[in-house]
């Protein structure tokens, strides 16, 4: 007996489809779905990419969840020049303008990988130089900064134009 399936293709691409796999009878619908053209669009599809970072604390933000490592940061060194989660949406979704959805999911995860990378060389710098671990940060405190967006912003718009 046989089980119907259906099967789901995506691409950025469409002109590099196969044009056998668009005949009747497999991949005849097509349904073209924009990149977001709004700063409320880009904004929504950010907060899904980033909305796990923040409420884990993991972004550098001014309204961080309280006891988290953002939150023991802010407390330590104040909230000066830090932009709220909100604030920080806005200004990425407004650096990002012409950016496909998946673009938007790669700041995300690169900015992540950004912050991570700063984590260990710190992490390690400070072991290296005889630093008592307990009074500098830890790897557990990595927070994904503004700057870490900025750079991920141009990581990406480096590797989609060539």
């Amino acid at each position: 007996m046989s089980v119907p399936t259906l099967v789901i293709g995506l691409t950025n691409k469409r002109t590099l489809i196969e044009p056998a796999l668009l005949r009747p009878g497999r991949f005849e619908v097509q349904i073209e779905v924009p990149p977001p053209r709004t700063v409320p669009q880009r904004i929504s599809i950010l907060k899904v990419h980033m909305g796990s970072m923040y409420q884990a604390g993991r972004v550098l933000v001014r309204d961080a969840p309280e006891g988290t490592a953002a939150a023991r940061i802010l407390e330590r060194k104040g909230s000066d020049g830090i932009l709220s989660y909100d604030e920080l949406l806005d200004l990425l979704a407004v650096e990002c303008d012409g950016f496909s959805g998946a673009a938007l999911a790669g700041v995300a995860r690169a900015a992540a990988s950004r912050a991570l990378e700063r984590s260990v060389w710190d992490f390690a710098g400070s072991i290296s130089s005889g630093e008592a671990v307990n009074e500098g940060g830890s790897i557990a405190d990595c927070l994904v900064t503004q700057q870490d967006f900025e750079g991920a912003i141009e990581d990406v718009m480096e590797s989609s134009s060539g």
